[in-house]
């Protein structure tokens, strides 16, 4: 049955507004989101663990098979004797609290953290995965690294409690890193729409004080030999990298472009004519 507007003109539709069409459900979009996360970051991912791993356990056996003996590694024993004849009430105090922002307890409530308030607030899967894949990749590079490395911590008195058994490489320093330096990472790209110097500076510098103070507040209290705290860092940094190469970039390069909105159709043009 025809109403007696289509039957006056054949040409009538009823008018359909572009910004009224109902939208994709939540669940769905989710679902999608879900999806697009597993086939563009899952290659990326496994690969680099396993790029990283080989990487850091290569190093690690040649430290501890190769050149145990030479002067890199002896380097490595004269600073963790050093650090612990230099070792006061005061600097123990701080290298606690120091060493607080990267243990795993808290590195695990601000990551959660993290990836709720970016979920929640920019609405996209990109920039919680941003630390998903960030701290995710370095735990697991670390972890693995840890079991086929298996290097024993110094020989010198250490303080406060230890976790791991093996001392290398440090995984403080590298959550340290790809906790805070992809956090200033997102900020300050976000706020420039695009990575600029300045975002690079900002994240380097964060990256920089925060594997630092853990780094030495780790070698002081004799967790660590110079070298563990060193790759740690590189394996933070690479995560971070690999982070804003397969998730931020993309990201920033859909919210730059340009939205298209739908043409408008001539039975809507008709319906914005008769309102008007």
């Amino acid at each position: 049955m025809t109403s007696d507007a289509e039957s006056l003109n054949p040409s009538f539709a009823l008018p359909t507004r572009p910004d009224l069409v109902a939208t994709q459900p939540r669940q769905g979009r989710f679902r999608h989101g879900v999806a697009d996360a597993t086939r563009h970051l899952a290659p990326p991912f496994v690969i680099g663990v396993v790029s990283v791993t080989a990487f850091a356990s290569v190093v690690g056996l040649l430290l501890t098979h190769v050149l145990e003996h030479s002067a890199i590694v002896r380097f490595d024993v004269r600073i963790a004797e050093a650090l612990e004849a230099s070792r006061t009430p005061r600097l123990t105090t701080l290298t606690g609290i120091g060493t607080f922002f990267a243990d795993p307890l808290p590195v695990a409530g601000f990551w959660l953290l993290a990836v709720i308030i970016s979920a929640v607030a920019l609405r996209h899967w990109r920039p919680p995965m941003l630390f998903m894949i960030a701290i995710g990749g370095e735990k697991l590079s670390y972890f693995l690294s840890t079991l086929i490395v298996d290097r024993p911590r110094p020989e010198v008195e250490t303080v406060g409690k230890v976790h791991v058994t093996s001392s290398y490489p440090s995984g403080h320093v590298g959550s340290a890193i790809s906790l805070w330096a992809s956090l200033a990472l997102l900020v300050m790209t976000l706020i420039a729409g695009r990575l600029n110097k300045r975002a690079v500076v900002v994240a380097v510098i964060v990256g920089a004080f925060f594997a630092a103070e853990v780094g030495y507040s780790r070698l002081y209290r004799g967790h660590h030999f110079f070298t563990d705290v060193v790759m740690g860092a590189v394996i933070g940094t690479t995560w971070v990298i690999i982070g804003y190469n397969y998730v931020l970039a993309p990201y920033l390069k859909e919210r730059g472009a340009p939205r298209h909105e739908p043409p408008l159709t001539r039975s809507s043009a008709s319906y914005e004519g008769s309102v008007s």
